[in-house]
């Protein structure tokens, strides 16, 4: 009967250590598991903030480009992004954007160029970027870039979402209204094998060959789509984000974040009102000055395209209605040119507004005490100004429409079409003659995108 209880004993103190070693087991793999959770974790809050720091960076850089007192052809103008950087490990100007690029070049994020640190993803990766042609900082008014405005503004970058079925941004021509991408950044994360069986292999060599840090996911090797290059303007050949993981393998490791043409042209627009604002306040005060310049008519197609039209976009006094309104003309009444500060809206295309087709889509108010460009005259528009309150006393109210709104009804196809201020102007900024105005968040759920800018200015 001892004899039995001892084996007993034995058996259960066994048990006891077999279960205990259990225990210590799991609690070591749990520790494992949730110590490489918490590690890929900071790893993505690292990749985010590099992603988001560098997405800024491009926006604050295309909204700086232009300088209204600097003329030559072709220009900086708001909006163009820059080159990425092409150059090799042993360059000495590393994270530079390259002098010249093919125009849908696929590269490095030119971080020193934007002003930025070395940014690296939570794998400790330098970013890649590539940029839609029609934004190009090179050959900017020929073929395939061209002008850059409100109407020709689309991004040409196809991104397709992970789930390898939806589309973030798919590209199409302009007369499609394409959704596609103005710019992608790229976090290439960690090396993995390519799903056409390639195994990255980051060495100086390859520093700058796209496959060994870019993935791709298809039925077949990489058949679907290929980070490692893309089309521009092409519906099928882009971008696909990151993470696609399948049975238990990495598939797709890059993350991606985009810029929009929403996003870039929301800049663009407050930009150029800000511009025109500056100037048309800088010849009020210029001592010969004093005046505010009358508008060209809104009906005058000599205002019109990316021509010289120096000689056909006149200020005009006799406008009618009580609140004298049109486009920015192409000099003031009384002056043979715009003076110095203000000298890019002069209507031969050397700068950047006339090269762009600017004046098309800059619309111009002026106090009824202004008319005729009179000396001194006190300011009486008024311009409501959400969250905070409304502000009036205003000598000029000068409004920058954003693209085309279908769901307003806003069309821009024949020079008709540009005499009617209602297709591009919203809200109380398309009715001037009740002297008040609107400036508000870009909305498109409420269909407004106009930006708002006056003399004196708003705060």
């Amino acid at each position: 009967m001892a004899k039995m209880y001892k084996q007993a004993r034995q058996r259960g103190a066994v048990l006891l250590v077999g279960l205990i070693i259990l225990m210590v087991a799991m609690a070591a793999g749990l520790t494992a598991l949730f110590s490489q959770r918490m590690g890929d974790a900071r790893k993505e809050a690292i990749t985010a903030a590099a992603l988001a720091q560098a997405k800024a960076a491009l926006l604050g850089w295309a909204w700086r480009q232009g300088d209204g007192t600097t003329s030559n052809t072709p220009v900086a103008r708001p909006g163009e992004l820059p080159c990425p950087d092409l150059r090799p490990l042993s360059d000495p100007y590393i994270g530079t954007a390259s002098a010249s690029c093919p125009p849908a070049a696929l590269g490095r994020l030119p971080w020193k160029t934007l002003g930025l640190p070395d940014l690296r993803d939570g794998s400790g990766e330098r970013l890649w970027y590539a940029r839609s042609v029609r934004f190009r900082n090179q050959a900017r008014l020929t073929p395939p870039a061209g002008p850059l405005n409100p109407d020709t503004a689309f991004g040409q970058i196809t991104v397709r979402l992970s789930d390898r079925m939806g589309f973030l941004h798919r590209a199409a021509s302009p007369a499609e209204n394409g959704t596609g991408a103005v710019a992608v950044i790229i976090a290439p994360g960690a090396p993995i094998r390519r799903n056409n069986n390639l195994q990255q292999n980051r060495t100086a060599a390859n520093y700058l060959t796209e496959a060994h840090y870019l993935d791709c996911w298809g039925t077949a090797g990489c058949n679907v789509e290929d980070n490692a290059n893309f089309v521009n303007d092409d519906a099928n050949n882009g971008f696909i984000m990151g993470p696609i993981r399948i049975k238990d393998r990495d598939v797709v490791n890059d993350r991606i974040v985009t810029i929009s043409r929403d996003e870039i042209l929301s800049g663009m627009v407050k930009r150029v009102a800000g511009d025109v604002a500056q100037a048309v306040e800088s010849y009020f005060l210029a001592a010969s000055s004093g005046r505010i310049p009358a508008p060209a008519a809104i009906t005058n197609d000599g205002c019109l395209g990316a021509g010289d039209v120096s000689a056909t976009c006149l200020a005009d006094l006799g406008l009618p209605g009580s609140v004298p309104f049109g486009r920015i003309p192409s000099a003031p009444s009384n002056s043979p040119v715009w003076y110095a500060d203000s000298v890019f809206l002069k209507g031969a295309p050397d700068y950047w507004f006339q090269q762009n087709a600017w004046r098309e889509f800059v619309f111009y108010a002026v106090a009824p005490a202004c008319a005729g460009e009179v000396v001194g005259c006190v300011g009486s528009l008024a311009v409501n100004n959400p969250p905070a309150a409304a502000v009036g006393g205003k000598r000029a109210v000068i409004i920058v429409s954003g693209a085309a709104l279908p769901a307003a009804g806003q069309q821009r196809l024949t020079n008709a079409h540009k005499r009617n201020e209602n297709n591009y102007l919203e809200d109380q900024n398309s009715s001037a003659q009740d002297s008040v105005f609107a400036r508000r968040p870009a909305s498109p759920a409420t269909s407004f995108n106009d930006a708002v800018a006056t003399v004196p200015r708003l705060p």
